[in-house]
């Protein structure tokens, strides 16, 4: 084998080897905004749950406080549980 032909070999693995790295690069951008768009997501739907449960818990305030002046609701038991989502 020549000194040429072992040149331009190394030359064409060089090359792969650097459209590789580019790709990589680019999958890991990819992976690094999906994983910024599912965080905003998840911190959304943190919000969402927590917004929730603080109406929650006030709606269970307010009927246990109406129940309390008389029972202006008619529920077959005291005062209804409210179930809090996660």
């Amino acid at each position: 084998m020549s000194i040429r032909h072992t040149i331009n070999e190394l030359q064409k693995v060089a090359s792969v080897q650097d459209e590789l790295m580019r790709q990589l690069e680019d999958d890991l951008r990819e992976l690094q905004a999906a994983r910024d768009e599912i965080d905003t997501y998840l911190h959304k739907a943190i919000a969402v749950g927590a917004d929730r449960t603080a109406m929650m818990v006030e709606a269970q305030a307010i009927l246990k406080e109406a129940h309390s002046k008389g029972g202006v609701f008619r529920f077959p038991s005291a005062v209804p549980r409210l179930r809090v989502v996660q």
